[in-house]
């Protein structure tokens, strides 16, 4: 496997992601500023890391931590010593984690009173998450309408589960480089398992994969649709894991409580419309 790319368009988080499914041995090599550090990927697994004179997990930390630089991946005829003694989901996560801790401490210090500002940034995330509503209820209406080929839903939940991450980015100035769509994918799998087919894209969702085995199924009706119904409500969970970091953001609980309220009463109509999918 022979790829090379941008960290900008495509983040570690989401390569890893990518390498790690493939199930295969990888090497990957990435560069910035001068630096260069390695990952190697072997059977689903990162076993060993290096950046300057570290190696092993705090390597594999360091390379997450950066936000742009270059990478390309090989084939490597053999994997260096096992560095790396935590799963590569778990790292992800961690630092992610971190990211989010440092990145709420400034919160932190507010007094309990909500400020001008506070209530202006209220409005204006309610204002965006009002339009992004809009545009998800006429997914759902397509939905409806296109219940009879579920081969075109997933083409509508895919563009569906986009609006809402591009949302996530311009409203919440979320970093799409510090893997937040990785790890709501992460969390969302153990439950759906068959979301493993999901890939990410430049902090997008990707359904080619998918698409491919769900036209060329040549299995029974019955196992064609479970596999739909376990993805399709899988992407329904990753709206609902971003609604729940839209919750999270807002400064006032009654701004939060209604929007709350307000996104219940959307994830029941989308469930409800995936159920009437026909096979």
């Amino acid at each position: 496997m022979g790829l090379e790319g941008d960290l900008r368009d495509l983040g570690l988080p989401s390569l890893l992601q990518m390498l790690c499914v493939e199930g295969r041995r990888f090497g990957v090599r990435i560069q910035r500023d001068g630096q260069e550090g390695c990952i190697f990927v072997d059977r689903g697994e990162v076993v060993h890391a290096a950046l300057g004179g570290v190696e092993g997990d705090e390597a594999v930390h360091r390379l997450l931590r950066w936000p742009d630089g270059t990478f390309s991946v090989g084939d490597p005829a053999e994997v260096p010593r096992k560095t790396v003694e935590t799963s590569w989901t778990h790292l992800v996560l961690e630092e992610a984690r971190m990211f989010d801790e440092a990145t709420r401490e400034p919160a932190a210090a507010k007094t309990g009173s909500l400020s001008l500002a506070d209530l202006e940034s209220d409005d204006t995330l309610e204002n965006d998450l009002i339009e992004l509503l809009g545009r998800l209820e006429q997914y759902v209406n397509k939905l409806l309408k296109g219940s009879d080929d579920p081969s075109q839903c997933l083409r509508l939940l895919e563009e569906a589960v986009n609006q809402v991450i591009a949302t996530a980015e311009s409203a919440l100035k979320t970093d799409p480089e510090r893997g937040a769509l990785v790890r709501v994918l992460l969390g969302t799998r153990a439950q759906h398992p068959q979301l493993r087919l999901v890939h990410t894209q430049k902090n997008r969702v990707s359904l080619v994969t998918l698409g491919k085995l769900y036209r060329s199924w040549s299995e029974d009706m019955a196992e064609r649709a479970r596999l739909f119904r376990d993805v399709s409500t899988g992407l329904a969970a990753i709206v609902e894991s971003y609604f729940s970091i839209f919750s999270g953001s807002f400064n006032s609980t009654t701004a939060r409580q209604e929007w709350q309220d307000t996104n219940a009463v959307f994830l029941a109509e989308l469930r409800e419309a995936l159920a009437c999918i026909r096979f």
